[in-house]
C-alpha cells in the first residue's frame, strides 16, 4: 500500500510541475510554491508548507505573487486562495505589501492609466498606443474583484488598497474595468 501511495503521489507531483510549467512558474521557487499551494490538504496545510519553504528574503516575494495567479486562473472562484492570503498576511506582514501590489498589476491590466502632470489618472489605451494588448478574461477579472473583496472585508488588505481604481471613469471607462469595479 505503502508503493501505491509513494507511486500516486509522484504521479501527482508530475502533473502539478507540469501545470506549474503551463503557468509559466519558470524558477524553482515558483514552481515549489504552486505545488504547495495546489497539492495542500486545505489552507493551513499549505500555510504551514509556505512558511517552511527554504526561501531566500526576495523569493519569499513571489508567495504572493504565485497566489494571486493560482486564484486568477481558476475558472470557477475558489475562496481557499482569499483564506490562504488573507491567513498568510496574518503571519507575515511583509506579505500584506506585497499582495497589495500583486493586487495593483492585476487592477491596472484590467484598466491601465497614467499618472498625468496635473495628478489624475487618464486612460493611455484610448488612442490606440496599445490597442494591440490582449484584453484580459472576464474570469479573470471576476477572480480578482472577489478576491480583492474578500481580502478587504477580512482586514488582509486596507482600503487604500483600491487607490489605484478610477471608479469615475466616465463613458470612455473600458467595459472590463467597469464590471471589476461594480
Amino acid at each position: 500500500i505503502a508503493a501505491r501511495n509513494a507511486a500516486a503521489s509522484n504521479d501527482e507531483g508530475a502533473e502539478l510541475l507540469a501545470k506549474a510549467k503551463g503557468l509559466r512558474m519558470n524558477t524553482e521557487a515558483r514552481r515549489a510554491i504552486f505545488c504547495v499551494i495546489m497539492g495542500a490538504e486545505d489552507f493551513a496545510d499549505a500555510l504551514d508548507r509556505l512558511l517552511g519553504l527554504p526561501l531566500a528574503d526576495k523569493q519569499e516575494r513571489e508567495i504572493p505573487r504565485v497566489l494571486v495567479e493560482c486564484c486568477l486562473q481558476e475558472k470557477a472562484y475558489n475562496p481557499y486562495y482569499e483564506t490562504l492570503a488573507t491567513r498568510l498576511c496574518e503571519r507575515v506582514k511583509s506579505h500584506r505589501l506585497t499582495l497589495q501590489l500583486c493586487v495593483w498589476d492585476q487592477i491596472r491590466e484590467i484598466a491601465p492609466t497614467r499618472r498625468n502632470l496635473d495628478g489624475f489618472d487618464r486612460d493611455y489605451t484610448a488612442g490606440g498606443a496599445d490597442s494591440s494588448k490582449p484584453k484580459v478574461s472576464v474570469r479573470r477579472i471576476a477572480n480578482l474583484a472577489r478576491f480583492t473583496a474578500g481580502l478587504l472585508v477580512s482586514g488582509a488588505l486596507a482600503p487604500t488598497a483600491l487607490k489605484v481604481i478610477d471608479f469615475g471613469g466616465g463613458l470612455d471607462s473600458d467595459e472590463r474595468a467597469r464590471l471589476h469595479h461594480r
